[in-house]
């Protein structure tokens, strides 16, 4: 009878440890020399939830998955998002708006501390926008986030500019307009560079920046260094250039900014391995890192390219492809 039952006892630890392998997923971080070098020890499987939004490290940090259950390391977002703005400051993630699993547009903004781990803490809500966005923009800028275009909750297209102190505890005080832009925008890019803002494309033809005062607030809009009226691009500032990828293009433009914050003229540079659009970019140690986005076929990838800058001329020396994409496919 005993060794029937050391039978039945071993089984059942069997099962469990067969549940346990199959059903967890383990968190794989790059060491920051491989990511400063361009290449990466591994992307995190699946992370959280029980039916929000999974979150799945990655290079811009956490990204919002869908739906499924998964063995938790970072909390998942308070719940699903598309075509929302996240930006990161003094080690905390932010997303604002977006649409919901219902198609319906958001002002919510969540906050996260990310972890010494790269892990995401538990997410906060913290003051909403003033209204409803989705496929609008968002950048930081001395402590405070700014927000441009993007439709409204009726998809109406707006040129509203908004922006709001992050407090020392990583709460969000006060939204504030300012400054509209000169035309309503969206699928537009924005970055900030020297105290200022730049708005790059969205159906208008010209960089568009302005100043940003000691207060907060935004100056006049200016036009400088007409770039075309390509949509869903990506840009970045990075050793005082501008650098613009995407817009159904493999084409990469690069622009000096002056010291008076005007543009000077593009110039093409090294162009990536592969057409993109709706993809996203970023900046890091010298290098423009381009994940996902769609192709002239409209397929979705989850590609990396990753190039190098010159920091003679600021032209890009040359592309790979990350032997680590993304874990799936990504766009927008």
């Amino acid at each position: 009878m005993l060794a029937g039952i050391m039978k039945k006892i071993f089984l059942l630890l069997f099962l469990i440890f067969s549940y346990i392998q199959l059903h967890s997923a383990t968190v794989v971080h790059t060491t920051q020399t491989d990511f400063s070098s361009g290449t990466f020890a591994g992307w995190g499987t699946d992370v959280t939830s029980t039916g929000g939004g999974d979150i799945r490290l990655g290079l811009g940090g956490a990204e919002n998955m869908g739906f499924s259950t998964h063995t938790s390391l970072c909390p998942n977002m308070p719940a699903a998002r598309a075509k929302h703005a996240m930006v990161v400051w003094n080690g905390k993630m932010y997303v604002a708006g977006g649409r919901d699993s219902s198609d319906t547009a958001q002002s919510t903004v969540w906050y996260a501390t990310i972890n010494a781990d790269g892990t995401v803490g538990s997410w906060t809500v913290t003051t909403p926008m003033p209204g409803e966005r989705y496929e609008h923009v968002m950048t930081v800028w001395n402590g405070r986030l700014y927000v441009s275009g993007g439709y409204d909750a009726v998809a109406s297209v707006q040129n509203t500019v908004w922006y709001a102190n992050i407090n020392a505890d990583g709460t969000i005080g006060s939204w504030i307009a300012t400054t509209s832009m000169p035309d309503a925008k969206v699928r537009h890019a924005m970055t900030s560079w020297n105290g200022r803002l730049y708005v790059i494309s969205g159906s208008s033809e010209y960089v568009w920046y302005a100043d940003i005062n000691a207060d907060g607030t935004v100056g006049n809009w200016s036009a400088t260094a007409n770039f075309g009226t390509l949509n869903e691009i990506s840009a970045v500032a990075w050793n005082g250039r501008l650098y613009v990828t995407g817009g159904n293009e493999s084409t990469v433009r690069y622009a000096a900014i002056n010291a008076d914050g005007t543009i000077g003229s593009w110039a093409a540079t090294t162009s990536m391995p592969d057409v993109r659009t709706v993809s996203a970019m970023a900046v890091w140690n010298g290098r423009l890192y381009v994940t996902g986005g769609n192709n002239l076929t409209v397929s979705v990838s989850s590609s990396i390219f990753v190039g190098s800058i010159n920091n003679t001329d600021g032209s890009i020396a040359s592309w790979v492809t990350s032997p680590n994409p993304l874990p799936e496919c990504r766009a927008k």
